[in-house]
């Protein structure tokens, strides 16, 4: 059984402004599309905060992340930058961590939300 080694809430927080701001919207749909058709058929992790896996597109493509250096990731497939094999393993990551999917597919959305009308949407009125 290999290790999973779990993100924290400011890690999560982290992997979603990264995706919003390394990717494009229609990136992350694809990305998205490609998750759910389970198109991700090889992932691992061999340290923390690095994975590889192996994605269904055209042809298979090897795709390795590392969350610390994320313009350090890559694709094997033709994409000259972020892709949308790339946005599917990060979103079968988030889901083998219990992490939102959505908010992934929809980083961009996330980020421009405001935290504090957020949090203050959260607490009932005259508390």
């Amino acid at each position: 059984m290999q290790p999973n080694y779990a993100l924290d809430d400011a890690e999560w927080d982290k992997l979603i402004s990264d995706a919003a701001y390394y990717f494009d919207d229609l990136t992350l749909k694809r990305g998205f599309q490609y998750y759910k058709q389970n198109r991700v058929q090889t992932f691992s992790i061999s340290e923390p905060r690095k994975m590889r896996a192996m994605v269904e597109g055209q042809e298979n493509y090897g795709v390795y992340i590392n969350l610390d250096n994320f313009p350090g990731s890559y694709c094997d497939c033709p994409v000259d930058g972020p892709c949308k094999h790339l946005a599917a393993v990060l979103m079968y990551y988030a889901d083998a961590q219990k992490r939102s999917v959505a908010s992934l597919a929809n980083a961009k959305a996330v980020i421009s939300r405001p935290k504090a009308a957020a949090a203050s949407a959260a607490v009932p009125a005259g508390t």
